[in-house]
Formats: C-alpha cells, sequence, structure tokens
C-alpha cells in the first residue's frame, strides 16, 4: 500500500533551505562552479607535483656528474629537497580532487536532465549518488554501457574511481581484492593534466548546454508538496 503523505505546513526558514537545496541539486550552473573550483585545485597539485619531479630529475642528474665516488648510506632530506620529496608524492591527492570534479560534472548533467531524479521530499536516487564514475558516465548519456566506452576514457574514469574511494584518501581500500595489483598508480602528473582538461571540457561544454529545469519550488513553498 502506497504511504499517504502527512499534511503538514513548512515554515519560511524550511521553505528557503528547500528552495535551496533543489536549486543547488537541480541548476547546472551550480554543479559547474563546484567541479570548476575542485579542478583548479586539483591542477594546482598536479602542477606542484610535476614541478618537483622536474627538480628531482635535474638534482639527479647534477649530482651523477659532480660526484666521481659512489657513495652508500642514506641521508636527510632538508630544504628544497624535502620539499620536493613531499610534492613529488601530492599525485594521488591531485587525482582525488580531479575525481571529485569529474564526478560533479557527472551528476551534475544526470540530475539536471532528470529532475524527476529528486524526490518530492528531496531525497536523492540513491543510484547516482556513488563514486563508479564509469557508471555515472554511462547514465550520463555517452555510452549504452562501459564496454562502450572509449580505452582511454575507462581508464582514466577507473583511475579517477580509485582515488575517490581510496588511493587519495587512505593507505589501503576497505577490501583487500580491491588492494591486490592496485597499490600504485602511474606518476606521470602532466599526463594526467593533459587528460583530464580533455575530459574535463568535453563534460562542461555538455552541462553549459542543459537547460535549466523547471522545478516544484513554489509547490513546496505554497504547502502543495510536502515531505513524507
Amino acid at each position: 500500500m502506497k504511504k499517504q503523505k502527512k499534511t503538514k505546513n513548512w515554515d519560511s526558514k524550511t521553505i528557503a533551505d528547500a528552495e535551496q537545496f533543489e536549486a543547488r541539486v537541480l541548476i547546472p550552473g551550480m554543479w559547474r562552479i563546484q567541479a570548476r573550483q575542485l579542478m583548479r585545485a586539483a591542477f594546482k597539485l598536479l602542477k606542484d607535483c610535476s614541478t618537483a619531479q622536474d627538480h628531482t630529475i635535474r638534482r639527479l642528474i647534477e649530482m651523477s656528474s659532480v660526484h666521481r665516488e659512489q657513495t652508500s648510506g642514506s641521508r636527510r632530506l632538508q630544504g628544497q629537497e624535502l620539499e620536493d620529496y613531499e610534492d613529488s608524492n601530492l599525485l594521488p591527492i591531485g587525482l582525488l580532487l580531479a575525481g571529485f570534479a569529474i564526478e560533479n560534472q557527472l551528476k551534475g548533467i544526470i540530475f539536471s536532465k532528470n529532475p524527476e531524479l529528486l524526490s518530492e521530499n528531496l531525497e536523492l536516487n540513491k543510484q547516482y549518488t556513488r563514486h563508479e564514475l564509469n557508471k555515472l558516465y554511462c547514465a550520463a548519456g555517452f555510452a549504452k554501457n562501459i564496454n562502450e566506452i572509449d580505452s582511454a576514457t575507462r581508464i582514466l574514469l577507473d583511475r579517477l574511481t580509485k582515488a575517490i574511494v581510496w588511493q587519495g584518501r587512505y593507505t589501503f581500500p576497505l577490501h583487500f581484492e580491491n588492494f591486490r595489483g592496485n597499490r600504485t598508480i602511474p606518476c606521470n602528473p602532466q599526463k594526467e593534466m593533459d587528460d583530464l582538461l580533455k575530459l574535463y571540457n568535453k563534460l562542461d561544454n555538455t552541462l553549459s548546454q542543459i537547460p535549466i529545469p523547471s522545478t516544484n519550488m513554489q509547490e513546496r513553498a505554497s504547502g502543495k508538496i510536502v515531505p513524507t
């Protein structure tokens, strides 16, 4: 038996909050703003990572040309060397933020095109709230299924998904099966930025062309639509 809605009026603050919430879910521009800020932050980290790697390579070349004797043992990194070492390990964090940016774009396309995925009591359809970017890419209409996604895009989305789920946040995943054979990620920040920019621009262009959908804000404000 279908659950009956309770007749209940919202106060002015709840109405204002509901309007803001619905706008942030359904208006494409809201998703674009968040994605842009996340990608800007990601690129700052990836650029720092790339610069640090270049510094380290040049330093190693200089050391190999100056040192005539083979030295053994370890030494403590200090100053710029220490900063370069730490910055060179920022790739997973950069991919984490980039993954969140792409996730925002894909979910923005999905929810903006399909307002019905936001229920009358302001709950998002849980099928589209996860971090599986390949599936979101299909749901956004770019492919019928994962196998139809071109290889380069599929690999990038898979790498970003791993960064979101664990590689950019923890030292290990929730399940061992996801750890085995997946402990490292490619370490070429410049290539990552090139690939990310292509995908980001493609998704941003799609988002920019989606018209603002009609919403139920006024019905909620008038009390015609109430939470269950």
